[in-house]
């Protein structure tokens, strides 16, 4: 929504700046309208991208924190993983399980996790 909202303020922007720039000063204030409009077009997407990438990094770590609470419950009420989760390569391909990788994978990210994130 930001994204959409910074090209549309953007856009507004280039007949709204110049049109109150005139009617406060003039035609001074119309040329400054003008140039602000024109910097509007340009700064308000840029500022509506970093909103999207902060709304982006915003849902990453919720997700994150949810599944992390849900692992913690399901140890807490005796619910454990009957097998570790199944490791995805650098090539993002799913492959067959392999006992061996889940294993390595886990003890890895056990022994790497920080002390504070547990």
């Amino acid at each position: 929504r930001r994204l959409v909202a910074g090209f549309g303020e953007g856009l507004s922007g280039l007949v709204v700046k110049p049109y109150r720039g005139a009617r406060k000063s003039g035609a001074m204030g119309f040329a400054k309208g003008v140039g602000k409009g024109v910097l509007g077009v340009v700064a308000k997407p840029i500022g509506g991208l970093f909103d999207l990438g902060a709304g982006l990094g915003a849902g990453v770590k919720n997700t994150s924190d949810r599944l992390n609470r849900r692992e913690h419950q399901a140890a807490a009420r005796g619910v454990a993983r009957l097998r570790p989760p199944r490791t995805v390569g650098p090539s993002l391909v799913l492959a067959a399980y392999d006992q061996r990788r889940a294993l390595f994978a886990l003890l890895f990210h056990t022994v790497a996790r920080p002390k504070h994130a547990h």
